[in-house]
């Protein structure tokens, strides 16, 4: 599996911690698109698709839960 360097602050001081693919959670909002700051909905919606081809369904956690309860279906892209 793939792995990548997320930074993280603590503190002042600016720390990478190597994460594998297996560790990672991704956040979805009441939509299921995937959250991310500064993208608009087409791009997120893609990005979502993309994800949910590769990682499994309870990798997706919705947002603004008190537990990590994954999210229940992945958005549909509009049919062209």
């Amino acid at each position: 599996r793939g792995s990548f360097q997320p930074h993280y602050a603590s503190h002042t001081k600016f720390r990478t911690s190597p994460v594998t693919e297996d560790d990672l959670s991704i956040l979805v909002d009441g939509d299921n698109l995937v959250i991310m700051i500064r993208q608009k909905e087409p791009y997120r919606r893609s990005i979502t698709a993309q994800l949910h081809d590769v990682l499994t369904e309870d990798r997706f956690i919705k947002a603004g839960r008190s537990s990590a309860v994954p999210a229940t279906t992945p958005p549909q892209l509009p049919s062209a």
